[in-house]
């Protein structure tokens, strides 16, 4: 139930109210001083009912090793490799590397690809490459223009994880449009929207 998505769990059944906390990464743990002078009606918080729970909780035999089981399964499993999604899963930059980021930001974009920013975590590397791609091409040399084709080259193809789909299902989710509704202006904007999608497909998959 854990690790089954909400939507695909059987009606009435709830995924467990379990977190896996990490160092440097939300959910954050704090003692309970810091509730010291706070409005817990305001914040909605009922310190006794929370005191019941984890009586409830340590009164569970053998809780703690099935816990332990439970989080070294989900250990295995691998964060996600690209650079932009593990934004969401790779934990927060340090003071240093986030100094390192903000000096990338004010670089001017002429300078950014001969400036060694030191960053601590290749994927910052990766998506400082991404953005002078995706903003100032101009930047890239020969090598840099060919590993930026193979990037859009698999999202356009739907292979890459950031990619809902490929142009092949754009392809077909243009005609069960053109289908379903009326010849019109809405047919008009499909017709562009396939302009575009061939457009993209010369430019990058050819």
């Amino acid at each position: 139930r854990l690790f089954t998505p909400r939507a695909d769990l059987p009606e009435g059944v709830e995924r467990p109210a379990i977190k896996t906390v990490y160092a440097n990464r939300c959910p954050m743990l704090a003692p309970v001083s810091v509730l010291d002078g706070v409005d817990l009606d305001r914040i909605g918080l009922d310190p006794d009912r929370c005191a019941r729970h984890r009586e409830q909780l340590l009164a569970v035999p053998a809780l703690r090793d099935k816990l332990v089981a439970v989080v070294s399964r989900d250990s295995t499993r691998s964060e996600p490799a690209d650079a932009e999604l593990s934004l969401y899963s790779g934990g927060f930059a340090g003071n240093a590397e986030r100094a390192r980021l903000d000096r990338a930001r004010s670089t001017p974009a002429s300078q950014l690809a001969s400036t060694d920013f030191g960053f601590e975590q290749s994927r910052h590397d990766e998506l400082l490459f991404r953005q002078r791609a995706r903003n100032w091409p101009a930047t890239l040399n020969d090598g840099e223009r060919e590993r930026w084709r193979d990037f859009v080259g698999t999202r356009l193809a739907g292979t890459h994880a950031l990619s809902s789909f490929g142009m092949e299902e754009y392809r077909e989710r243009i005609a069960n449009h053109r289908a379903t509704v009326p010849p019109g202006p809405a047919h008009s904007v499909l017709d562009r929207l396939d302009d575009w999608g061939r457009e993209l497909e010369r430019a990058w998959l050819a």
